[in-house]
């Protein structure tokens, strides 16, 4: 999996799972991308190339 501003970006973030990776470790990492809750974040957290889409509250 990863993450990136714009398709055909380089990605910002990624995750690599192996065949050993626990399924239910995948899942929780699925649950937490996918929740639609705000994630809280300091200023110097937020990458340059994101800074335009996050919503400041």
């Amino acid at each position: 999996m990863w993450g990136a501003p714009a398709p055909y970006r380089r990605p910002l973030w990624d995750a690599v799972f192996s065949t050993g990776t626990p399924t239910g470790l995948i899942a929780a990492f699925c649950r937490a991308l996918t929740d639609p809750d705000p994630l809280v974040r300091e200023e110097h957290q937020i990458p340059w190339a994101c800074r335009a889409t996050v919503i400041r509250g």
